[in-house]
């Protein structure tokens, strides 16, 4: 009778041993599948731009999750300190219908500013429509609908509403055409300057088209209306209304021999001709009560057609 190799007595005993050790280990130690994770957004303290934090339900099913979300923003706090709502809003009921997530505020939330309104519901919106389930987000007061700062009902939003918070397409460009609006020689009139660029589509074009502004005109006989070194902290489109956030170099760096109400209106008729707004509120670090000179910013601006005429 044949001997069998040694090495190959030996390499079927660690085969078997192998073996046996797997299955033991996986009768004895059953892996628990990974809890799904979920983000819950709200405004930061500032005011003035979203934050993010992670959110794991106890269970995922679509209505526990949602109420989880909606007890975390009514009592929980961000780091132990910031409230996810300000103002000791919260949400006093909500419900699901037809694909439409409604949530009834209290009444604080008609104490919000317009800036602050529009990030809260920004906030709503990109935490709600993470669920195939939901495709629009519904705010009400005692029952009736939100109003935006114009007094319009907000009605149904859904992950488009907000350009800012809103990114598809990561990895890839595009070319957009833009008109920026710079000074003339004498610093009295806007002169539309069109250029070409090309930029990541994740980002939205009214935040281009104010960096392209700070960069500064490339045609002979325009000039520069807003400082190189600005800030933009966050810009934010809802409503037909565009609210932009500088830093304080804004106000507190002039162009030379450019008034106040040229730098703003240089602004303000950059995001009209390049996005689909029609007024624009300029805040300086969160504030939106800022003084440019002897030009209160606190307020609605639109077209100002003694500076330049509409494209």
């Amino acid at each position: 009778m044949r001997r069998m190799p040694k090495c190959f007595i030996l390499t079927v005993l660690l085969l078997l041993t192998a073996l046996i050790s797997g299955s033991i280990q996986a009768f004895g130690q059953e892996e628990e599948p990974e809890a799904a994770k979920y983000s819950i957004f709200y405004m930061n303290s500032q005011g003035n731009q979203l934050g993010e934090d992670a959110f794991t339900p106890e269970k995922d099913t679509l209505n526990t999750v949602l109420q989880g979300l909606i007890d975390t923003y009514n009592t929980g706090h961000r780091d132990g300190v910031v409230r996810y709502l300000p103002n000791n809003i919260t949400i006093v009921t909500w419900s699901m219908e037809d694909g439409t997530l409604n949530l009834n505020l209290s009444e604080e939330y008609l104490e919000l500013s317009p800036s602050q309104e529009v990030l809260v519901r920004a906030a709503f919106v990109r935490t709600f429509t993470q669920f195939s389930e939901v495709l629009f987000v519904t705010c009400l007061v005692d029952g009736e609908e939100v109003k935006d700062a114009l007094g319009n009902p907000v009605g149904k939003m859904s992950s488009d509403t907000f350009v800012e918070v809103n990114s598809t397409d990561r990895d890839s460009y595009r070319y957009d055409s833009f008109l920026l609006y710079f000074a003339d020689k004498d610093g009295r009139r806007l002169i539309p300057e069109k250029r070409r660029v090309y930029y990541r589509r994740s980002i939205p074009k009214a935040r281009v088209a104010l960096e392209q502004l700070a960069n500064g005109p490339m045609e002979k006989g325009n000039y520069p209306t807003v400082s190189s070194d600005v800030s933009l902290q966050s810009v934010t489109l809802s409503d037909g209304i565009c609210y932009v956030d500088f830093d304080g170099i804004f106000t507190n760096q002039p162009i030379p021999d450019v008034s106040p109400e040229l730098a703003v209106y240089s602004v303000v008729h950059t995001l009209i001709a390049n996005t689909e707004t029609d007024r624009v509120e300029i805040m300086v670090d969160g504030e939106n009560d800022a003084v440019f000179g002897d030009l209160e910013l606190y307020r609605f601006f639109s077209w100002n057609d003694e500076l330049s005429e509409r494209p």
